[in-house]
Parts: C-alpha cells; structure tokens; sequence
C-alpha cells in the first residue's frame, strides 16, 4: 500500500488483501462482507480524480510448481483515504445494527443516487430509516423519520454528521423535511401525493 497519507493507493490485490487493510488500517471486521459489495460501494463514493480497476487474471506460481491454475480477481485502487474511511464506517454501522442487507438491496435500485448522498449532512441516516420503516409496514415521512431519530443513538457514528451529539441523533423536524427534499433531487426518494416512497 502507498504511504501517501491523503489517498489509498493499491496495487495487484486480492480480496484477502484487501480485507486484511480494512482489518489492519480501520479496525473493520471484514469476515462476513463480500468484496464485491465494498468495490460497488467505493465506486457509488468516488470523485472523478479516483479509480478502482478490476480484473481477473491468472496467479503466477513459483518456477517449477505445476499445480491447478485458477483465475482471480484483482484490484488496483487509487482513491482519497477519506472515501476509504467513509466506506469503512458505513460498512462497520450497518453490519453491527443488521442493516447491510437493507443498504445493499438499496444500491441495486438507486446507486445512481447514492454517489450523490451526503454523509455529514445525515442523509444516509435518513435513507435508511427510511427503508427500515418501509420493511415494517410503516408510513415513509419526514415526521416519521424524525420522530425515530431524534435522541437516539446515531445510526453510523463514525460518520459524525453534523445532527449528532455526544453520540445521539439531535435532527429536527425541520432539516428531516429539508433531506428529504434532498433525496427526492437526487433520486433516492419519491414523493407520492401526500405520500412518499423508496423505488424498491
């Protein structure tokens, strides 16, 4: 891994590769999250001056060594350490309250939106209580989301958006109204009438 302090620069790496520096440089439990997934989401996160390439190729053996010649994948990542970090702490926040399944069927509909989503401003909170009151037969509404937030602990903590304080969720209604807006802009969301609705 390249030393530069402001971006993660990899090279030829496997997904235990991979994994091990999510492990080593975030404290992240990598075990039950599938490469793939964290690859989908650091692209949906990157500016345009960072890459991710993948490719499948043959592993090379030591000279001499015959043995059963299977492809792998690999990776060469060239992205700012903060997108690394950002994709760490959502990944973390969602397997430890059970909602990386929830997020991940959510980037399946609206990954185009993702990319746009604003960490520090809440809305990937807001998004995904939003699918959490969805997946419960509950009403989606900017009072609804709030009424669940507010003066709870803070869905993704690392993160540290500016609605939390002492690690609790200090939103109001009134910027839960204004995200919701903001996700409507950007795709994520959908105003149906009085109503609203994800596009799942």
């Amino acid at each position: 891994m390249n030393q530069d302090k402001n971006r993660i620069i990899l090279q030829n790496v496997v997904a235990e590769d991979l994994k091990d520096i999510f492990n080593k440089t975030l404290e992240i439990d990598m075990k039950d999250i599938e490469i793939k997934n964290v690859i989908t989401l650091l692209n949906l996160l990157k500016d345009k001056d960072e890459h991710i390439e993948t490719f499948i190729a043959t592993p090379s053996l030591p000279e001499g060594m015959i043995g059963m010649m299977l492809l792998k994948t690999y990776y060469n990542i060239n992205i700012k350490r903060t997108t690394f970090i950002i994709t760490a702490a959502i990944l973390d926040a969602l397997m430890t309250r059970g909602l990386l399944t929830a997020f991940l069927s959510l980037l399946g509909v609206v990954k185009q939106a993702i990319g746009k989503i604003n960490p520090k401003e809440g809305e990937y909170c807001v998004l995904l209580k939003a699918k959490h009151l969805k997946d419960n037969k509950f009403d989606i509404n900017p009072k609804m989301v709030y009424s669940n937030m507010k003066d709870n602990e803070c869905m993704i903590p690392k993160i540290s958006c500016k609605f939390m304080k002492d690690n609790s969720c200090e939103i109001t209604e009134f910027f839960a109204n204004k995200i919701f807006s903001s996700l409507e802009e950007k795709g994520a969301i959908e105003k149906d009438g009085d109503n609203w609705k994800l596009p799942l």
